[in-house]
């Protein structure tokens, strides 16, 4: 009878290792798949551009779409084309044929027409250009190229542009939806310059069809607007015409 218990114990432990060696291999087999599908995961996320990500975070965080910055490769483009700009507290007006230039999508973003549906793009009282530099340093929250950007009204873009409205929406947001969906009427700031949104300027006259579908994009049933105001004039109608950005316009204007 010992004998016989003696055998069964051994055959059972025997059985008990088996399945422990078993089990172990098991193991063993499954972290190896994972730790091989964990590298490939890492690998695939550090292939991503890192710009990808970012642009969506902006996308999410400010109600901007940046997305020509998202193809351009860089978070802040502009900041690269005014590199050489030492200015960094507003002044500048930039001459209409040798300012850095915009890259097509940029100037294919922004409005074309004014509040009474004509081209802005016949004369040189307005350069889309340089509106097209303001929306994607608006679009990209690029405050300092924004500031470089800046010929009056220049000392409220650190306050105003981060600053959040009701709905959460920056001042960067609000911004690039002026310059990309509402259009600019001739305003008071010079001779020849432009407000947006067109039915803000002071003597813009009764509101054009146009202008109402911007009042009504804005959340505005009548006047006053006391939302966020930009505009552009020329500065300089020599023979190398200059326009500047006026960043902030007084309400009332």
């Amino acid at each position: 009878m010992k004998a016989t218990a003696v055998v069964g114990v051994a055959a059972a432990v025997a059985l008990l290792a088996g399945c422990s060696s078993t089990a172990s291999s098991g193991s063993a087999s499954g972290a190896t798949s994972a730790a091989g599908t964990g590298t490939s995961s890492s690998a695939a996320t550090s292939d991503a551009p890192a710009s990808s990500s970012g642009s969506s975070a902006a996308v999410s965080s400010s109600g901007s779409v940046p997305s020509s910055s998202k193809s351009s490769g860089s978070a802040k483009p502009v900041a690269a084309l005014l590199k050489d700009v030492k200015n960094h507290g507003g002044g500048n007006d930039y001459s209409v044929q040798s300012m850095p230039k915009a890259r097509p999508e940029w100037i294919a973003a922004v409005t074309k027409t004014d509040s009474a549906g004509k081209s802005l793009t016949a004369g040189p009282t307005l350069s889309i250009n340089l509106v097209a530099l303001v929306d994607e340093a608006a679009k990209t929250e690029d405050l300092d190229s924004l500031v470089k950007l800046c010929y009056l009204g220049c000392d409220d873009l650190p306050e105003s542009l981060p600053a959040k409205d009701a709905s959460g929406r920056t001042g960067y947001a609000r911004l690039s939806q002026l310059l990309e969906k509402t259009h600019p009427a001739p305003g008071n700031t010079a001779s020849m310059s432009w407000d947006y949104p067109g039915f803000s300027a002071g003597d813009h006259g009764a509101a054009t069809t146009i202008d109402h579908q911007d009042m009504k994009l804005l959340g505005v049933s009548t006047p006053p607007y006391k939302g966020l105001r930009t505009g552009f004039e020329l500065t300089d109608d020599g023979m190398d015409p200059k326009v500047g950005w006026d960043a902030v316009l007084d309400p009332s204007r």
